[in-house]
């Protein structure tokens, strides 16, 4: 059986702050991902949606969504996903 991989920190209350710079928006994501955890997670990306992507469009906000979700799943779930 594989290593674990080690929990990531916790992000910190500034990370939690929308960015002004969309070249940010993943790592806010991210952030949001990892604070809200499992039982959370849907209504905080549905929340991270409609804020983000007024501030940067819906399609800057859905790509960005898309690469820190693969990512994270990825990181959750090492030898699952291909």
């Amino acid at each position: 059986m594989p290593a674990t991989p080690e929990e990531p920190p916790a992000p910190t209350g500034h990370a939690l702050d929308l960015p002004a710079d969309q070249n940010d928006l993943e790592a806010w994501i991210i952030a949001v991902v990892r604070a809200a955890g499992p039982h959370r997670l849907d209504r905080a990306l549905a929340a991270a949606e409609t804020v983000a992507g007024e501030r940067f469009g819906e399609q800057a906000t859905v790509t960005a969504m898309r690469r820190v979700l693969t990512v994270e799943l990825v990181r959750q779930h090492p030898g699952h996903v291909s």
